[in-house]
């Protein structure tokens, strides 16, 4: 899907066009913390949310990495129940 930049200043970054030895987590803490001023609105800005002070500052470092384990457990019981399927046709 082919979408406008969010502001003239904004454009798409291809991981392969990055250097071999880079730091994805700046990088991404670097993504994320810049506002989105175009999407937001001046009225959206002047109220922040109620959470966003409580917020730890490596929140979603923290989140993907939950996520991570929830995946590659959900992936390791797939895996199982999937051999346990072919074995069962073996027999």
């Amino acid at each position: 899907m082919d979408r406008a930049p969010a502001s003239p200043h904004c454009s798409r970054i291809e991981l392969a066009a990055l250097p071999e030895s880079r730091d994805e987590k700046r990088l991404l803490h670097a993504m994320v913390s810049r506002p989105q001023i175009s999407t937001w609105g001046a009225k959206m800005q002047s109220r922040p949310s109620g959470r966003l002070g409580q917020t730890k500052a490596d929140w979603l470092h923290e989140a993907a990495h939950v996520m991570t384990k929830a995946v590659l457990k959900d992936w390791e019981e797939w895996k199982k129940r999937r051999e346990d399927q072919k074995q069962k046709l073996e027999i």
